[in-house]
């Protein structure tokens, strides 16, 4: 993935973002042609949500000012999650529908309408299950419902993150059959004695349409997401 899309693709997955140093650029300063924008609906359990981040095109965050500038999904305005870190992510909580539509509002403009559809099969974890002690020095076995028939690229991406591990200490891309594993020493703590709660979560992606009119440096994404948490611990008993 492209880094800005990692960005998103964290913050839809939990990742929190880092401080920003540099004060964000006003949407209001910035023709249309000059904004990236990048979009993703996440469904999880049930649920969905809509993200979406601005750039420049010079890769500076960017806050959508006074001067009328909105952005909804299916219907709902988006809103800063939080305006004291960047990149500013604006957000809304929508029904699961399979289907999203992202319009980027400007006025005196046409609107500018983005959509994802046909997200791939819900992801459901079967292993590890909750709780589970895994010895970093011990492969992992991964399991998961392999209902993706086909669908997509076929791929589904592995993250795992943890509080005496590093912000993202394992990222993978595995065949989407249903079974994997984080090999033996695949994670690591800064304290190689240190035992903590891990999150594992797995993705499924597909790509949307993005606006013509818009920057089309930016993108749009659809993400099926499981997790699932577990105790990684220094060495197997």
């Amino acid at each position: 993935m492209r880094k800005t899309i990692i960005v998103v693709a964290l913050l839809a997955l939990g990742a929190v973002a880092a401080t920003g140093c540099m004060p964000a650029e006003d949407s209001c300063d910035v023709k249309t042609s000059g904004i990236k924008l990048e979009l993703a609906a996440t469904e999880e359990a049930g649920t969905a949500k809509g993200q979406a981040i601005f750039w420049t095109d010079e890769g500076r965050a960017m806050v959508l000012g006074d001067c009328g500038d909105k952005i909804t999904v299916n219907g709902v305005e988006m809103e800063a999650e939080d305006g004291t870190v960047t990149p500013i992510v604006y957000s809304s909580a929508v029904d699961a529908t399979g289907t999203y539509e992202f319009v980027f509002t400007r006025p005196d403009e046409d609107d500018y309408v983005s959509t994802v559809t046909g997200l791939r099969p819900a992801v459901t974890i079967t292993a590890p299950e909750s709780g589970t002690e895994a010895p970093r020095d011990v492969a992992l076995a991964v399991t998961w419902e392999d209902n993706n028939a086909g669908a997509g690229d076929g791929q589904i991406a592995a993250v795992v993150t943890g509080e005496c591990l590093s912000e993202i200490d394992y990222e993978a891309t595995w065949t989407d059959d249903g079974e994997d594993e984080i090999p033996a020493d695949g994670l690591s703590a800064d304290d190689e004695t240190a035992s903590c709660q891990a999150e594992l979560v797995l993705t499924r992606e597909v790509d949307g349409t993005l606006d013509s009119d818009l920057n089309q440096t930016g993108s749009i994404k659809g993400w099926s997401v499981g997790r699932t948490s577990f105790t990684t611990i220094p060495t197997a008993p």
